[in-house]
């Protein structure tokens, strides 16, 4: 247990904190793709035949890679500009985060695996265009919550970690969306459905 206090201590050390952010970004949104991979597989039932994509896995750990400073900082920013933990506070970090935070990185999921892909910059726009709203809401259901939980309890330098590991889950969903069309086109269609249309019609 000392053994582990000592490490947790250092990864949380100031001086190696955006390191530890940057870099467990990276491995859970990698993690994150293994896991549907396997529920993939089984789903498909081919799970004795197919192994794991680890070029696909590659790709996601690079773009959580990058993502990792720019939460290091976004969180850093939002402590300096809105410091404390009262409800107003709380309340206007979680607005900016799911105003602003959500919508760029969710941008910068598509249009970063497909780059990685060498597909082409209209491929990652149409792709993003088609996903976009289907992730923002469930980004809207989901983060106010647990961004809430953050600002209003957690210590500034557990943020980045706190949400790589939530994010577990919704790598996830995020990889679900990108790589299993028939699941993905299913949510898309429900969200067009059951709120672009109507909406359209007022």
């Amino acid at each position: 247990m000392s053994y582990f206090k000592k490490a947790a201590s250092l990864l949380f050390n100031k001086r190696y904190l955006f390191v530890t952010n940057t870099f467990s970004n990276g491995v859970l949104m990698g993690f994150g793709d293994v896991s549907i991979q396997l529920i993939e597989r089984r789903s498909s039932g081919n799970s004795d035949k197919d192994g794991i994509d680890w070029y696909r896995t590659g790709r996601l750990f690079l773009i959580g890679l990058g993502l990792g400073p720019a939460l290091h900082f976004w969180y850093k920013f939002l402590d300096k500009r809105l410091p404390g933990a009262n409800a107003l506070s709380v309340a206007k970090k979680v607005l900016l985060d799911i105003s602003i935070a959500s919508p760029i990185c969710i941008a910068y999921f598509f249009i970063g695996t497909n780059i990685l892909e060498r597909r082409t910059w209209n491929d990652a726009i149409q792709e993003l265009k088609q996903k976009f709203l289907a992730i923002f809401l469930v980004d809207i259901a989901v983060w106010p919550a647990a961004q809430t939980f953050n600002f209003y309890l957690l210590p500034p330098k557990y943020r980045v970690l706190y949400v790589a590991v939530l994010t577990y889950v919704y790598n996830m969903f995020l990889s679900g969306m990108k790589h299993m069309e028939d699941t993905a086109d299913r949510l898309v269609d429900f969200v067009n459905d059951s709120i672009v249309k109507p909406f359209k019609r007022k």
